[in-house]
């Protein structure tokens, strides 16, 4: 974990808004203002490139990686939890990554506060699945 830290800090000193919801919220922005001048940069789009690039390579090499089919109740019940997530990331301001990159390394008590209640959040998901 403070390898991690370290690595997105020094990412976060040369780009500031590099995580994943900082740039899906940055592109919102431009969208929603049709304003090319709030579009993110492309060294961001690179970033998470080299970040969803990573987590393949690895997850190819530790033979994790596989396709599922997904069912209709599936899609119903992944939605759900993709709003209530992202509810929660308005509220902890700013979604997993943010908090586990760069709250959580810089032993912010907000951000320690959101990691325990998404924590907490999964263990009751996990306990609602099985019922």
């Amino acid at each position: 974990m403070l390898g991690i830290g370290l690595t997105a800090g020094i990412v976060f000193l040369t780009e500031p808004k590099w995580t994943p919801s900082g740039l899906l919220k940055d592109i919102s922005l431009a969208v929603w203002h049709q304003d090319s001048g709030l579009w993110p940069s492309d060294s961001r789009f690179m970033l998470i490139a080299a970040l969803i690039i990573g987590m393949v390579v690895a997850a190819v090499h530790k033979k994790t990686f596989n396709f599922i089919a997904l069912q209709k109740k599936d899609c119903v019940r992944h939605l759900l939890a993709g709003c209530l997530m992202g509810v929660g990331a308005a509220i902890a301001s700013g979604g997993n990554d943010s908090q586990l990159l760069l709250g959580l390394p810089s032993l912010s008590p907000a951000g320690i506060t959101t990691i325990l209640s998404m924590l907490v959040g999964i263990a009751l998901g996990r306990k609602i699945i099985r019922v």
